[in-house]
């Protein structure tokens, strides 16, 4: 019971350290006219994405176990991590003289 209660206090601690930056990231890009439809449509897309990783996670447990669907889906976080880290840290700028 231990184990469950802190694997999702750092579960909900990453959720909230990726969905807080996240939002605000959009709400400094989006304009004050549009923030009602952004801030909707942004928590849709969370909302889809995690009923479709049920429904997934549902139809690939009758073809391999739930083991190796959570090391599956470790495979996939390391790899958007890894893909993150190449394609997504800013580049370095040359000095203007």
């Amino acid at each position: 019971m231990w184990s469950a209660i802190v694997g999702n206090l750092i579960v909900g601690f990453s959720v909230a350290g990726i969905i807080v930056p996240s939002q605000t990231l959009f709400q400094q890009a989006t304009p004050p006219e549009l923030m009602g439809r952004v801030g909707s449509t942004f928590m849709s897309i969370i909302f889809a994405a995690q009923i479709g990783g049920f429904v997934l996670s549902g139809v690939l447990t009758d073809y391999i176990s739930v083991r190796q669907i959570f090391a599956l889906c470790a495979v996939v976080v390391l790899l958007l991590a890894a893909a993150g880290k190449l394609w997504m840290e800013p580049k370095p700028t040359e000095a203007v003289a």
